[in-house]
């Protein structure tokens, strides 16, 4: 998942498909988020720098609401 997270750079042309990958994966296995806040601290930071740039399609920000999403539900 780490590896996911850290290739979430705006620039990166792998950006749509290492994002699907992260959903999907997330999707799965909600268990790999739902362990101490240090493991949802850098998928958060990432998502902020991705959302920061304008450069995502229709179907990548519903993916990043939807990682979002399940990093507040694993905050609870």
């Amino acid at each position: 998942m780490q590896h996911l997270v850290w290739r979430l750079e705006p620039e990166s042309p792998h950006l749509p498909l290492n994002l699907y990958t992260l959903h999907a994966l997330i999707a799965s296995r909600p268990s790999l988020i739902a362990g101490p806040p240090e493991v949802r601290h850098p998928l958060n930071a990432m998502l902020e720098r991705v959302t920061a740039v304008d450069s995502l399609s229709r179907t990548g920000r519903d993916q990043v609401a939807g990682l979002r999403y399940a990093l507040r539900i694993a905050d609870r």
